[in-house]
């Protein structure tokens, strides 16, 4: 049966690179990528390119998916820092599915508290990663990305250059 893992993205400015690589990188070995987000239609990456969204992110049932992902960018802040994907992650959490985020997209877990007591990287370009990671329990460590060592359910990535090997982190714990 083929895995399937979500790929929460911004519905305005997500980051094409931090979305494509690692979703081209599952599919090519046989996961299912469903792309979900805040708003039906088109969403639109920061170079002005789109995606359709397969999912809403309210319309997402974690016995239907084996991962959530959460997907950097600039307009993560404006978008994604909403108690409706809060509440995703959290129920992703409770059905103890496969978390994951890459640059800005890490904010968003510890924000949800998903990441409470684990160590985690992520995007630090506004040097404020330490204290909203700090103001959430989340131990955080300068790395190109992380498994977290606790029970291997969570992976973190700092940004756009390491979305290859956020990649391969996926496939090595989904």
């Amino acid at each position: 049966m083929k895995k399937k893992v979500v790929f929460l993205i911004s519905y305005e400015g997500y980051h094409p690179v931090e979305y494509e690589v690692p979703k081209k990188l599952l599919e090519k070995n046989g996961y299912e990528v469903i792309t979900a987000s805040t708003q039906p239609g088109f969403a639109i990456a920061k170079d002005g390119t789109s995606t359709r969204v397969d999912k809403l992110v309210t319309e997402l049932d974690p016995a239907e998916y084996d991962g959530l992902v959460i997907i950097g960018g600039p307009g993560v802040p404006d978008d994604l820092y909403d108690d409706k994907v809060y509440r995703a992650i959290q129920d992703a959490n409770i059905a103890n599915k496969i978390l994951g985020a890459i640059c800005l997209g890490t904010r968003v877990l510890a924000k949800a508290g998903a990441l409470s007591s684990r160590t985690a990287t992520g995007w630090n370009g506004d040097g404020r990663l330490e204290v909203i990671y700090c103001s959430h329990g989340v131990i955080y460590q300068d790395a190109p990305y992380l498994i977290d060592a606790m029970d291997r359910k969570i992976v973190t990535a700092r940004g756009p250059a390491e979305a290859k090997d956020f990649g391969k982190a996926l496939m090595e714990v989904i």
